[in-house]
C-alpha cells in the first residue's frame, strides 16, 4: 500500500482532521472521547453522555467546533415544520 496505514492514512492526521474526513457529529463524539491528549478528552462520562443526548435531540454537540451555519442548521432542523411553513408563506 505505498508505505500508507491499513486505514487509509487517518491515524497520521490530527483528531480534528481525522473527524473531517469521517464527518457527521457521531463521529466528532467519538473522535473527542478518544483524543490522546485528557485536555482535549470529555472531562466525566457524564459530559459525554450530555453530548450524546444532544446529537439524539437534533441540538448542536460539544465535541464539534461551533460555526454559525452549523448552529443555524441544527436549528432548522428541530423546526422544520415552522421554517417550511415560514418559507412557503413568503412564496405567495
Amino acid at each position: 500500500m505505498d508505505g500508507a496505514d491499513a486505514d487509509g492514512g487517518a491515524s497520521a492526521r490530527g483528531g480534528a482532521e481525522a473527524a473531517v474526513v469521517v464527518g457527521g457529529d457521531l463521529d466528532w463524539i467519538v473522535m473527542k472521547a478518544l483524543e490522546k491528549d485528557r485536555a482535549r478528552r470529555y472531562e466525566t462520562a457524564n459530559g459525554l453522555a450530555m453530548d450524546i443526548e444532544r446529537y439524539l435531540a437534533d441540538e448542536p454537540v460539544v465535541a464539534r467546533p461551533p460555526s454559525r451555519l452549523y448552529r443555524f442548521r441544527k436549528l432548522v432542523r428541530r423546526n422544520r415544520v415552522t421554517f417550511l411553513a415560514r418559507w412557503r408563506w413568503r412564496r405567495r
